[in-house]
Order: C-alpha cells, then structure tokens, then sequence
C-alpha cells in the first residue's frame, strides 16, 4: 500500500491515463527519500497489468505474477544508487524499446537515479525520448532535475513528489508514539528514515546528531571518523545537523561574521570529504573542529 502522499499522485496519473493522455516520459523527482521509486514501480506494474482500466494493479494476472517474480520481459530496470548511468544502458534501453512486447501491451523502462547518467548516456537517451512508440513508456527518478540536460527534462511530464503530513505515517511504520528530534529534520524524507531502520544505523545517525549539538571540543573524532570514513553519504546528515545547530546560534545573536565563517567551513568540509580523493577524514574533522570551537 503506498504512503497517502503517493496515493494521491497514482490516482492523478491513473485519471489521466484513462483519459488517454498519459504521457510516454514521466519524471519524477524531488528529495531523496519521498517514495519517488515506489510510485515508479507502482505505475509500471499498473502499465503492464493484463487488466489495463486503471493504472492500479491488479495483482493476480499473468504479467502481475512475473512482476512479483522480478522477470517481467517487457520491463527494464537501470540505474543504481551511487552508480552513474552509462552509455552502454541507455543504448540496451533503446534495444529493449523497439522490440515487439513479448507479453503483446506495454512496454516499460524504470531510469532511478536518472540525474547520474554521464553526458553521453543523456544524449543517447535523448533519440528515444523525439522518437516516442505507442504503448512504450519510460518512468524516471531523480533527485535535482537541474543536474540532467534540459533537452531531457524538457521532454518529460515532470511531477514533483513531495512527503505531505508523514509525521503520523512514518510514526505507525516506526512503531513508535512520537518523532524523535533528530528525525524531525527528515519528515520530507520519511523513507530516507525508514532505510536507516532497516541498515540498522539509526543509532548512528542519533550519535551524530548529539555530537553535533554538544560542545564541539568535546566531539570524539575517533568515533566521528570511523562512521563517517566507513560510510561518507553520512557526511551530508553530519552536515545537516551542524547547520541547524549553527542556525539556531545565529537566531540567538551571534555576530554574522562569526556564523558565515562557522557555514563556510561546514561547506569545506563536505567538499574535502566528499569530492576529494584521498582526504584525511580525521584531519578533516579536526580541522573542522577547530573552526567551529567557539559554536554555543
């Protein structure tokens, strides 16, 4: 069952489509996190369902069963998380468009991550998309519509998703009476939550929200280190979390001058660990530490 932010957009789609105008290249995107590949997948299975009145579903018939098994022939999957998208995928996509339907209806492509293709798979993409086929449709993810070619984007019906009201929802998928703090910050990314539940790094996350608004002279670089070595897309959450600390500083009246230089460094440090091969993490965050020891 998808998440009632979601809901309401399949049933948007799903009136379209029977209105007969759906369109061949959707794109949805929006913060990581919002469900953006659930509803992906939730209208691909409607587009080959044996039962075409609806977008929905229906869960029983013969390409509904090989969706289940993960072998449906008339659809594709490509792309990864933290993984470009090669030339050599889109060119198998276009192979895989022009191909007669084995199942004889829909044919469906599902691009995640979309805004990490190279230049040279987005060129090849951009043939398939001019030159659209009945009954062939391509769904795509992304996070930032502004990292993919606007010849691309500007082909697509573009949808935005957005996690409306999730605090009660994601607080029944938690099992849990209340939103603790450091989640607060994630309630347009509920499902980004949800991963953590299950990679079971939620006592992590919590450790690097406390570290960020504790004294900064008392941070355990060690233990900073060896979670943000060992996984640096946790970086970005660090970050968050001393940007709002550093915010909350700059609300109680500290000088401006002193929080541009406090942000400027929190912008540093993410480059360094992220972009730079080879950086020291712990001398990083030790650098770090010191441009923020007057952070209170």
């Amino acid at each position: 069952m998808l998440a009632p932010w979601l809901e309401q957009l399949q049933q948007q789609f799903n009136h379209t489509f029977q209105q007969g105008r759906l369109h061949h290249a959707i794109m949805l995107h929006g913060l990581r996190g919002t469900g953006k590949s659930l509803l992906a997948s939730s209208l691909s299975d409607g587009l080959l369902c044996d039962k075409p009145s609806s977008l929905v579903a229906c869960g029983t018939c013969k390409s509904c069963l090989l969706i289940k098994a993960g072998n449906h022939p008339d659809r594709l999957d490509i792309g990864e998380a933290n993984s470009s998208i090669g030339v050599d995928q889109i060119r198998e996509l276009g192979e895989f468009i022009y191909h007669s339907a084995q199942q004889g209806g829909n044919k469906v492509v599902v691009i995640r991550f979309a805004d990490s293709m190279t230049s040279s798979a987005a060129n090849a993409l951009l043939k398939t998309l001019e030159e659209p086929n009945a009954n062939r449709y391509l769904i795509l993810c992304c996070d930032d519509v502004s990292r993919l070619p606007a010849t691309i984007a500007s082909r697509c019906f573009k949808q935005l998703v957005v996690a409306e009201q999730s605090a009660n929802w994601l607080c029944n998928q938690l099992n849990s009476h209340e939103i603790e703090p450091w989640q607060t910050l994630f309630l347009q990314q509920p499902f980004l939550v949800l991963d953590w539940q299950e990679e079971e790094i939620e006592s992590n996350i919590k450790t690097l929200y406390d570290c960020a608004n504790s004294d900064v002279t008392a941070w355990q670089l060690n233990e900073l280190n060896s979670m943000l070595a060992k996984r640096t897309e946790l970086v970005d959450t660090f970050c968050l979390f001393l940007t709002q600390r550093i915010k909350q500083v700059a609300l109680a009246g500290a000088p401006f001058e002193r929080i541009s230089e406090q942000l400027n460094s929190v912008t540093l440090f993410v480059k360094k660990t992220k972009t730079l091969a080879g950086t020291n993490m712990l001398l990083s965050l030790a650098m770090l530490q010191q441009s923020l020891r007057q952070l209170s």
